[in-house]
């Protein structure tokens, strides 16, 4: 799910194999959400779009939280991002507000727009009722279990093209100190929320000169998306979210000390994006290491590490995944990489696992087990 702009929306784009969208909230303030206008002034028919039509109308309703709440069970993660709050807000007769979304200006959706007031972005008001918003936004996620689920896409705005020149020598609007407007906004979302987030400093960041939606700060070029993607991924990986529609699939595994080694046999091709195997390991108390003590050459996450196991058509994945010496790894798992792959299964695709213990290959015990898992249970 992504509430927010084509900021996440193209990033994603250069990761399409592993991330599919279930839903798409765009063009929403999290101060008009909640917060539905109730004699509406929009002409939802002067707009053109469709896509800009449903979204001004669902803005218009103020249903943001509502969009969450009705699709929380199929969603895997949420990234989140406030490039659409950058025009502030527009407060209707009844006191509730809309989104200052620049199509209503371009297609006179609003006939009364001039002269209903405008609370301007990065205004004292605006932050005042944006950080409310943002407060009831996380209060939802977490009440719908999606808190630990959620990435902030919050790269700094771009202030060079490709190849050097000032973004505000084509589009003057978009001034030296553009970006920051944005900086309490992120500082809030990163030290008071405590969002997961995924920035990239002003350095690492380009615009791109002939972006398919215009000269924008926030309208990256292809490499900068490319590395926006690349974290969301290496993020979401770290955390390894669970999806509600596979149940990972564990082996057992004797007690091993100093390194793993697997041999995956595959019955059939593997998902398009392969499997991740993760090896669950356990110090000599019985409790799980933390990544401090793994010694794994691969991404980390609590209580267990994982290894990429790429698409095969037969027993040729052998990974060599080294422990710490005190390590005692009880549990293996092998779970699809792209969790949105509706054919991948691991106990249709895989035959068997192998582990190499004292010189000599043994074969791992399939094992069920329920969705959460603890470790002092394996």
């Amino acid at each position: 799910m992504i509430v927010g702009s084509c900021v996440s929306r193209d990033a994603l784009s250069h990761v399409a194999a592993d991330f599919s969208v279930e839903s798409y909230i765009a063009r929403q303030s999290l101060i008009s959400a909640g917060s539905p206008v109730a004699a509406s002034p929009l002409h939802a028919e002067r707009i053109p779009s469709s896509f800009q039509r449903r979204s001004m109308q669902s803005d218009h309703q103020g249903d943001l939280f509502d969009q969450v709440s009705h699709r929380a069970d199929v969603v895997d993660l949420v990234l989140w991002d406030i490039v659409d709050e950058r025009n502030g807000v527009v407060r209707s007769p009844d006191g509730h507000y809309f989104t200052n979304n620049w199509e209503l200006h371009q297609t006179g959706a609003v006939d009364a727009l001039p002269e209903l007031p405008v609370v301007a972005f990065d205004t004292e008001e605006h932050f005042e009722l944006w950080r409310r918003g943002a407060e009831r936004f996380v209060a939802l996620l977490r009440a719908k279990e999606l808190f630990d689920r959620t990435i902030a896409i919050l790269p700094a705005m771009a202030d060079r093209f490709e190849d050097g020149t000032k973004v505000s020598s084509v589009s003057p609007r978009f001034n030296d100190g553009y970006g920051e407007r944005f900086e309490r906004y992120v500082k809030f979302i990163g030290e008071e929320l405590g969002i997961v987030t995924v920035a990239l400093p002003i350095s690492e960041v380009r615009a791109g000169r002939r972006h398919r939606w215009g000269v924008a700060p926030y309208h990256y070029d292809d490499r900068t998306e490319a590395l926006i993607a690349e974290a969301i991924r290496r993020v979401a990986d770290e955390n390894r979210w669970p999806s509600s529609g596979h149940l990972p699939t564990y082996w057992s595994v004797p007690p091993l000390n100093g390194s793993l080694e697997l041999r995956v046999h595959a019955s059939q091709a593997t998902s398009p994006s392969g499997f991740l195997v993760e090896a669950h390991a356990l110090d000599a108390a019985g409790d799980v290491l933390s990544p401090s003590t793994l010694s794994w050459p691969f991404s980390r996450h609590v209580g267990s590490a994982y290894c990429y196991v790429p698409s095969t058509t037969g027993p040729a994945a052998i990974d060599l995944l080294p422990l710490a010496a005190s390590a005692d790894v009880r549990s293996v798992l092998l779970r699809p990489r792209n969790w949105n792959d509706q054919s991948a299964s691991a106990e249709r695709v895989i035959s068997s696992i192998e582990v190499k213990s004292s010189d000599s290959w043994k074969l791992l015990t399939l094992r069920r087990a329920p969705e959460a898992l603890a470790m002092s249970d394996l």
